[in-house]
């Protein structure tokens, strides 16, 4: 998708080379949580105790894999793990990741100001 899930699925590539691992990508047949539990579940059942998702839609299904699944490893991405209350709980065995966006903000608006001599910048 050139954007968090590209970046992440190369990241774990480079793992799977740099650190002799084997890896995995499943891609769930669907948008909800239950989807996201069979792949966590398939990942887990064919032996994979470190799982790593891809953003904020994981959530609910973190939390509950976290409990679930105990001597796994859970990384999730740009998001916490909740119970659908946005009320974030990070078990032991779980690790939220957030990007610094504020930085790529900051970064952005220097690289604006260098460029615009004059005029206005909208930003959404």
């Amino acid at each position: 998708d050139k954007s968090f899930n590209q970046g992440t699925w190369e990241g774990i590539k480079k793992a799977q080379t740099d650190l002799k691992i084997d890896a995995n990508y499943l891609k769930p047949s669907g948008t909800t949580e239950a989807d996201y539990m069979k792949e966590i579940g398939n990942l887990y059942d064919t032996g994979y105790k470190f799982i790593v998702t891809p953003g904020f839609k994981f959530e609910t299904a973190v939390f509950k894999a976290q409990e679930k699944y105990k001597d796994a490893k859970f990384v999730i991405i740009d998001g916490n793990p909740h119970s659908g209350d946005f009320k974030p709980v990070v078990a032991d065995n779980t690790v939220a990741i957030f990007f610094a966006e504020q930085e790529a903000g900051f970064l952005a608006g220097v690289a604006t100001a260098l460029q615009l001599k004059e005029g206005e910048l909208g930003f959404i």
